[in-house]
């Protein structure tokens, strides 16, 4: 995937607008394994995956409507498709929480990743596996309300901690922000 020069085909993917939530989970499940091999890093770094990466957590945890504006128009068919786009975009999240935990674990990412905000985003999901405090349990409140799988938050905690691995500024930052 890298030697085709498909990264920056994935990396359009992430940042279009246009992209839904199921296919932005398809280039981050192809992200996911290349994440792991430290050449991939380094080109994930240099095409700028990080605030992607980051957007798409941020995103998710701020349940941003659906890309598609006919849901206000009708509230009965629609319903479905919402929850569908809802189901993709956590997805999606959790896949981005794996691909920033494999950066991590790169020095070279370190601090790039702490500059592009990552520490507090992934604080923010620490929590996310447990019941939402939000109040108003709607149907339509537990949508607006985004909650990631206990694994997801694990997987949060173990991109923190190898953030930390080695990295006294982002010791600092965790322990800062955290």
């Amino acid at each position: 995937i890298r030697e085709a020069g498909a990264v920056p085909v994935l990396m359009l993917v992430l940042t279009s607008t246009k992209s839904s939530a199921a296919v932005v989970l398809g280039a981050l499940e192809v992200l996911r394994p290349l994440s792991r091999d430290a050449d991939s890093k380094e080109m994930l770094r240099d095409a700028g995956a990080f605030r992607p990466l980051l957007s798409a957590l941020q995103l998710s945890a701020a349940s941003a409507p659906a890309p598609s504006s006919s849901s206000p128009g009708a509230t009965q068919p629609s319903s479905v498709a919402p929850s569908e786009e809802a189901v993709a975009r956590r997805e999606a999240a959790e896949c981005a929480v794996g691909v920033l935990r494999n950066l991590a674990t790169s020095p070279a990412n370190q601090d790039a990743l702490r500059t592009a905000g990552a520490v507090k985003v992934l604080i923010s999901l620490l929590g996310s596996g447990e019941e939402s405090t939000d109040g108003g349990g709607d149907a339509a409140g537990g949508e607006a309300s985004f909650v990631l799988s206990a694994k997801a938050a694990a997987t949060a905690a173990t991109a923190l901690s190898n953030l930390a691995v080695g990295n006294a500024a982002n010791k600092v930052a965790i322990r800062q922000q955290g």
